[in-house]
């Protein structure tokens, strides 16, 4: 995994994970090596991607928007989407 640049999801609830491993998909399809931070509160994540980090937070869903104003804290990598 090369962690100077990648993108990261916030995705608190099951729904919005799906939503965020559709978006992945689509992603792979044209950045097949893009590194990517999923962060959520979803304790069962199994994803065989090994260029994907999931960060787990025991959180309630409502909590979110703290995680998103701090994605510059959480983010593994140098450059990101956000």
């Amino acid at each position: 995994m090369n962690n100077a640049f990648g993108v990261i999801y916030v995705a608190f609830g099951r729904v919005y994970l799906a939503q965020a491993l559709f978006s992945l998909q689509t992603l792979r399809k044209f950045n097949p090596n893009l590194s990517v931070c999923i962060v959520t509160n979803v304790p069962d994540v199994e994803i065989s991607d090994i260029n994907v980090i999931v960060k787990y937070f025991d959180e309630p869903s409502s909590h979110s928007r703290f995680y998103k104003t701090d994605l510059y804290e959480l983010s593994p990598f140098e450059k990101q989407y956000l």
